[in-house]
């Protein structure tokens, strides 16, 4: 993406600060999208996958 400030604070989902990264992580600058995949999913009956 084009329009990433490289200032800013980049978010992994993770609660620690990491210095580096697995290949194939995933990392923004959205702290609220970086919340939503910190979370893994539930193990309700619905959720199948």
């Amino acid at each position: 993406m084009e329009d990433w400030d490289y200032r800013r604070t980049w978010y992994h989902g993770s609660q620690q600060e990491l210095t580096t990264l697995r290949i194939g992580s995933s990392i923004t600058q959205e702290k609220a999208i970086a919340r939503v995949f910190s979370h893994r999913p539930s193990s309700h009956p619905d959720n199948v996958g």
